[in-house]
This record gives structure tokens, C-alpha cells and sequence, in this order.
């Protein structure tokens, strides 16, 4: 009986569970960030030559598609799109 309070008055104090919030804290603070929008918009989509087609440029043709086409902005409607508007792209980068 007497261990199990020395083991409850240890844990379950507000000095343990300090110590087990600022535990908490510090392995949020090692852990990676999450990658950003920025940077997932910055990936590259093609290389074609030496010109590069990022994925910010992808994005902003294919809502272009949608707007001037009045299809549903929809993932599957922007999953379809992305091949087709992506070779468009890369026929005006060789040219």
C-alpha cells in the first residue's frame, strides 16, 4: 500500500505533471514542421530544357481552365485536368 501511494504522489503531484507537460512541449519543439503551402507550391511540376514549370504555375493554369470552362472546381475535375493543362504547358515552353 505504501508503494503505491509513493508511486501515485510521485506521478500524479503537480511537480510530475509540470514535468510531464514541459516533456510534451520539448518534443513538439524537436519535431520537423510541417512543410508550408508556400513550399509545396514551389515543387516542381517540369523541367523543360532549362525552363522550369513549378507547381504554382500548374495550379494557377489549371484554375484558369476552370473558370473559363465553368467546370465544377472539384479534386477529381482538377486530378483530370492537370495532364492535359501540363502538356499545354510544356508545348509553350518549347516553342
Amino acid at each position: 500500500m505504501k508503494r503505491a501511494q509513493a508511486y501515485k504522489s510521485r506521478f500524479f503531484s503537480p511537480k510530475g505533471a509540470a514535468a510531464a507537460v514541459f516533456m510534451l512541449l520539448g518534443i513538439g519543439a524537436v519535431s520537423p514542421p510541417a512543410p508550408s503551402l508556400a513550399q509545396d507550391m514551389m515543387r516542381i511540376a517540369a523541367i523543360v530544357n532549362e525552363t522550369v514549370i513549378s507547381v504554382f504555375d500548374l495550379e494557377t493554369r489549371i484554375n484558369m481552365a476552370l473558370t473559363s470552362s465553368n467546370l465544377q472546381n472539384s479534386a477529381e475535375t482538377r486530378r483530370r485536368l492537370a495532364g492535359p493543362v501540363l502538356r499545354n504547358l510544356i508545348d509553350e515552353a518549347l516553342q
